[in-house]
This record gives C-alpha cells, structure tokens and sequence, in this order.
C-alpha cells in the first residue's frame, strides 16, 4: 500500500493528518496537531503522493494509539490482553503501535509496557520509513471500540475512584475529582519544570514568546535553532525537530532520570506530603 493509500484510509476514518519529513518523524513546518493540518484527500495527494511525506496521523477525539517501544512489551501486553488486540496494528522502528477507539475519558502517559498516545498527539503509521525502516501493518484489522479502562494495563494510570467510578463523555456532569494525574498535573508549574531540565542539561533557560508559549533549545537531544517549545496553559511540551513530546510529568521524570511510573509515584508522594489527596 502507497502513503497515498493509507493517507485515504485513514482520512475515511475521520483522522486528521500531518505530513513528516521523508525519511524521518519531523513535521513539515507549518503543520502539527495545534497548526495545519490535512482533512482532504487533494492536500493528502500531495503531500503523500507528489511530495511523497511520511505520514503522520492525529490522535485526537476518540482515537488513542498505544505506543510500545520494543517487541517483547507488546509481545507481554498482547498475551494479557486477549480479543481486546484484536485491532489495527502496526510495527514500527523498534516496537508497535496499536490503535483503539475508546468511549470513557482519556489519560495520556505511561502504563508501564507503553505510552499512550492521544489527546492530540501525532504517531508516525504505515508505510512510512523512518531511518531506513518502513512501518507496516501487521494487523489488518477495524479499530476497536472500547473503553479505555478495558485496555490491559490503563487501570494502573488511574485513581481507585476512577476505576470504581469509569467517566463517560454522555455523563456531562462527571466528577474528576479522582483524577490522580490531572492533579498532579495542575500542582506543577511545567515551565519551572522544564527550565529546570534545561539547566541540567546545559541549555539556556526557555524565553517567554506570549506568555503562554515558551522556546528554546531542546533538551533531548543537540541544536543549534530553537525548535523546542512549551505550551504553559496546556501544560505540554515538544520539539518540531526530534519529534519529543508529552507533559509535566515527562518532563520530572526526564529530570529525575526516572521511567514515568516511577515519577508519577514521587509527584504523588509529594503532592500527598503537601496536604493533596491523592486518592477519594
């Protein structure tokens, strides 16, 4: 199947695309999940077929990517998770992706095995090639619909009120108050955060572009133009170069030179030293 071809497929299903530089996971510039995007079939002829641009698809509404780093992750994920994989599913450069769409709200982060795409971000899918390796779908199958707390190991990224209590986009009066990472999210102030991790790594502190929006270099791997920003009301952060991207919590667990599970742990700890329940 042709980029072209699965920019359509993919397009069929009410996906938002974003074009990549050929042979890499950097976006074109310009585009991103908070710029342009693709949602036509003739911009998608031409990014992907005359420009021929890896293709990258947004995570965003009901679409949620689960984003294994190696082989035998998904491997021990898949053996838990039964009919739940039997969805569409791609291998990428070192792992796989595997793609649902989910009912209940949506947590993005880590759940030990994977990451969770979603809530706007971009996953590279087939057949794009990045670093001489083409993605290519193994499972040729519908996105299943699910909830989100039915995928094995979500259940870990989330409170005991959350599981005991799942939340629903039909119940507008849901109450998130059980949500453990949102308020470790809102105790952390991402931009001290990540001026942090810049002076760790030697690199100048972030410059203020709006208030709002924040940039420098990037400290996850070398420049020399900034490329890196941070979005201080969203609480996320990204490089347009490397392609890293995630959240407060990232960022601490970068700072910490811990894996995510394990900063989640230390900010709950804290927040709960400071007076913050971390469960209802």
């Amino acid at each position: 199947m042709s980029i072209y071809s699965s920019a359509k497929n993919w397009l069929a299903r009410g996906a938002a695309l974003v074009p990549l530089q050929p042979g890499s996971k950097a976006q074109i510039k310009g585009f991103g999940p908070y710029r342009k995007k693709i949602t036509d079939q003739e911009a998608a002829r031409f990014w992907f077929e005359q420009r021929r641009c890896n293709l990258g698809v947004v995570c965003a509404g009901d679409l949620v990517c689960m984003d294994f780093d190696t082989r035998a992750e998904y491997a021990h994920w898949k053996a838990k998770a039964g009919d739940v994989a039997d969805t569409l599913t791609e291998i990428s450069r070192r792992g796989y992706h595997v793609f649902f769409h989910v009912w209940d709200d949506v947590v993005a982060g880590t759940g030990g095995l994977f990451e969770v795409k979603a809530l706007r971000a971009v996953v590279t899918v087939a057949p794009s090639v990045v670093m001489g390796v083409e993605y290519k779908v193994v499972n040729q199958l519908p996105i299943k619909r699910v909830s989100f707390l039915a995928i094995p190991g979500i259940p870990s990224l989330l409170s005991e009120r959350q599981k005991d209590k799942p939340l629903s986009r039909e119940n507008p009066q849901r109450d998130r108050g059980g949500d453990l990472l949102a308020r470790i999210k809102a105790a952390w102030d991402i931009v001290d955060i990540a001026n942090q991790l810049q002076a760790a790594r030697g690199r100048p502190a972030l410059r203020s572009r709006s208030g709002t929006w924040w940039g420098g270099l990037c400290p996850f791997h070398d420049e020399t133009r900034p490329s890196y920003y941070v979005n201080a009301d969203g609480r996320f952060y990204g490089c347009r170069s490397c392609g890293a991207r995630g959240d407060v919590i990232n960022l601490y667990a970068a700072l910490q030179g811990v894996d995510t599970r394990k900063a989640i742990a230390m900010m709950a700890e804290t927040l709960a030293d400071f007076g913050g329940a971390v469960t209802s």
